[in-house]
């Protein structure tokens, strides 16, 4: 059975489809079989980042309409890593989110993880994104409204009673005014799961 895991954050552009794509191929390089599923509707851009610009000719949202099945719309990355795009024509207010749900989970089954580029944020489409996920991974960036965002989406995550969740500090300076022990002072956790410093490389 699939481990699904949400990899979201408060604000855009702090590294979380990075984190994804990074994290699917230290997976797969593991000897897991991992699937890797962008759920950023109409703004997709794991497919960047594995080299697949150009080579989807089917997405989720067109699984979940019927358009094709659902193992049509993936793309293999490498052996045991495959990929299922987003929409980017659609955005969450267009798609039934039973039947994306219901795509996702079958396709699922057949791997170790199931790792979830979701949106920014902790609206209607960041719900559909991680429904299904048994744990989240919140990344955070060190600037004061990272800091807040993802402590409001913490917050929202412990209210619905998603008290499986982990915190990634990425992209922080050795001596940045932001510390990681500042960071998770102000988003009151211990859950850590990783702190990946800046590289001017």
């Amino acid at each position: 059975m699939s481990q699904l895991i949400a990899i979201a954050s408060g604000k855009g552009g702090v590294g979380k489809t990075l984190i994804t794509a990074a994290l699917s191929v230290l997976l797969q390089r593991r000897g897991h079989r991992v699937l890797a599923a962008d759920a950023d509707m109409g703004l997709r851009n794991l497919d960047l980042l594995f080299g697949l610009d150009g080579s989807i000719h089917y997405d989720a949202a067109q699984a979940a309409r019927g358009k094709c099945l659902p193992g049509q719309a993936l793309l293999p990355v490498e052996p045991g890593l495959d990929f299922l795009p987003a929409s980017q024509k659609r955005t969450w207010e267009r798609i039934d989110i039973p039947s994306y749900q219901y795509v996702l989970e079958s396709l699922s089954g057949s791997y170790d993880y199931t790792l979830i580029d979701c949106p920014p944020g902790r609206d209607g489409a960041y719900q559909a994104a991680t429904a299904l996920a048994d744990e989240i991974l919140f990344v955070v960036e060190p600037s004061p409204s990272s800091l807040r965002d993802a402590a409001k989406v913490m917050q929202y995550a412990a209210r619905q009673k998603r008290f499986h969740y982990d915190v990634i500090l990425n992209n922080f300076y050795a001596d940045g005014v932001i510390t990681p022990d500042a960071a998770k002072a102000r988003l009151q956790t211990g859950h850590v799961a990783g702190l990946l410093p800046h590289d001017d490389g």
